[in-house]
């Protein structure tokens, strides 16, 4: 166990961090505290908010900040309503990809489209990857491999090359020429993760064409759309065929499968502790990354929105 200072201008410090999941423990005088932090963060708050109106005692001060955030976000979606028409314009340049692609370089999962999880269920071809027998939950695979799924469906399915081009999604060049981008941007972020003592062990890719051009959208190498391990402790722990030390939403999808969920029906509502402890190990990946304190951003989201509709 080690101790972790606050990073978003202590308005909450933790009693210790487990290494291998990254939960926070809290101490139980702490928790109404922080539900109030993360219900206020939930809709945008700023920091300097939040800890004027948690740790105010003056309710008149409360409800001012409250009601100056309300007016904000009101304004927000009104700008934001007045530029659907440029949004809309500038979604048509823009062709998306009717497929993620991701990279794998391990075999792992608890989703219906992971590598593991259709594995251990005896699949032995996946998206066109034929998988040899013998392989263990964690383990590396000889080479990365590029596993597309849709995602204008109901549920995203894996399919192959092949596939794709059977269905009319994707010609050949084209998604060569896509292969061939993500597996470049693939190997240059393991190379900075190296760096850094972690394992990108997968990641997905939004990718699109702007005219002729391939460009790349959404995030990138982030813990919502990739898997990170820490370095040091993974062949001893592959070795124990136990789990890695997480730093992604990884102990989250366990969590909703432990409950029964897998993407169908109605998702069992997260408790407080597991929404911290999932924004802990974000922070914890993101000052590991960048070996920077973590600040959360300025402006909210919503803020950035409107700035972007606005440029």
């Amino acid at each position: 166990m080690r101790r972790a200072e606050s990073t978003t201008s202590c308005l909450l410090v933790p009693v210790e961090v487990d290494d291998r999941t990254g939960y926070r423990r809290y101490g139980q005088r702490q928790l109404p505290r922080a539900r109030a932090l993360a219900a206020l963060r939930d809709v945008g708050m700023p920091l300097e908010d939040v800890a004027a109106i948690v740790d105010t005692t003056d309710r008149g001060v409360r409800r001012a900040r409250l009601v100056e955030h309300r007016r904000c976000l009101i304004d927000a979606a009104r700008r934001a309503a007045g530029r659907v028409d440029a949004m809309d314009r500038m979604i048509e340049r823009e062709d998306a990809m009717t497929s993620s692609l991701r990279i794998r370089a391990y075999i792992t999962g608890v989703t219906k489209t992971s590598l593991w999880f259709n594995y251990a269920a005896g699949a032995r071809n996946v998206a066109g990857n034929r998988l040899p027998d013998g392989l263990r939950k964690n383990e590396r695979l000889e080479a990365p491999i590029l596993t597309p799924t849709t995602k204008f469906e109901l549920h995203d399915r894996n399919l192959g090359r092949d596939d794709a081009m059977a269905e009319g999604l994707v010609t050949a060049d084209l998604f060569d020429r896509c292969a061939d981008v993500c597996f470049r941007l693939f190997a240059r972020g393991t190379e900075l993760a190296a760096q850094r003592g972690l394992i990108l062990v997968d990641t997905k890719y939004e990718l699109g064409l702007l005219g002729d051009e391939i460009v790349l959208m959404d995030e990138v190498h982030t813990p919502d759309s990739s898997r990170y391990w820490y370095a040091d402790t993974y062949d001893e722990l592959f070795r124990k065929n136990e789990d890695q030390r997480a730093l992604d939403k990884e102990p989250l999808r366990e969590w909703m499968v432990e409950r029964g969920f897998r993407g169908d029906g109605e998702a069992p509502v997260m408790t407080d502790e597991v929404r911290i402890a999932t924004a802990t190990r974000y922070i914890l990946l993101a000052e590991e990354l960048t070996q920077r304190s973590f600040e959360a951003s300025e402006p909210t989201a919503a803020e950035r929105v409107a700035n972007v509709l606005r440029d």
